[in-house]
């Protein structure tokens, strides 16, 4: 394919490494695809639904859920740092950057649903939507292309009848950060805490996440745009930006 075209970007399968076990499946993968095939290939791509399904059995209280759903993309922040890790370990001789090329938060379906895709989502859900892009944006440097599975009717962020169409509350965070600019500001954050609970095989438990989120982006000149996620399942918060 190189022959017919040098531009072309190739992307290989890589898969989702879930702890530093060195024995970790995903891990494991990916050590033999970037130690084998590194010069070949410029995106190693991997994929996560949160929670996986072996979570659709576990039922805590809505209270509960949200903080597991809201601190859910700290997980998948680990995940792109791991893999990180492993390109830079195994991979020496050539640039490669991840492509997250399937993503979207898949929680137990209705008892009504029609298929184990037919979600409605809610505010909540959107928070997690939200805290995913801040992740995106401060792991930028190795992370260059992220794509939610899917669009429409599946796992939606918009639901299609014959009559009509109409979002879901997954698509105003896509809509409202259609504002942001193209280079992301490193950002630190105080606020209040929370702990969340584990959930299936891909969402840990987590202490001290603050109910706060920031992300900052700027065009280069002096626009800044920034974007604020408040986790709280009930409270408002008072925010105080300072810039340097």
């Amino acid at each position: 394919m190189r022959k017919e075209d040098p531009t072309i970007k190739i992307v290989a399968v890589g898969n989702t490494p879930l702890s530093d076990d060195p024995d970790d499946a995903g891990a494991k993968w990916n050590e033999i695809v970037l130690s084998q095939a590194g010069d070949h290939f410029d995106y190693l791509s991997w994929h996560i639904y949160q929670p996986d399904q072996t979570a659709w059995q576990e039922e805590p209280d809505i209270e509960k859920l949200h903080h597991i759903i809201c601190a859910a993309p700290l997980d998948v922040e680990e995940i792109i740092q791991r893999v990180d890790r492993q390109i830079g370990k195994y991979a020496k001789k050539k640039p490669i950057l991840q492509a997250l090329d399937e993503w979207n938060l898949w929680p137990t379906p209705p008892e009504d649903a029609k298929s184990m895709h037919g979600l409605v989502y809610t505010m909540r859900d959107a928070l997690y939507c939200a805290g995913m892009l801040y992740v995106f944006h401060r792991q930028c440097n190795s992370l260059e292309m992220t794509n939610l599975a899917q669009l429409v009717n599946v796992l939606p962020l918009i639901v299609t009848t014959p009559e009509m169409a109409y979002p879901t509350a997954m698509y105003f965070p896509f809509l409202m950060y259609t504002k942001m600019k193209t280079i992301a500001l490193s950002v630190q954050v105080e606020s209040l805490t929370f702990n969340s609970l584990p959930m299936g095989m891909n969402v840990k438990a987590h202490t001290d996440v603050p109910y706060l989120d920031i992300t900052a982006t700027t065009d280069g000149t002096h626009k800044l745009v920034i974007g604020l996620v408040n986790r709280h399942p009930y409270s408002k918060m008072n925010v105080r930006i300072q810039t340097s």
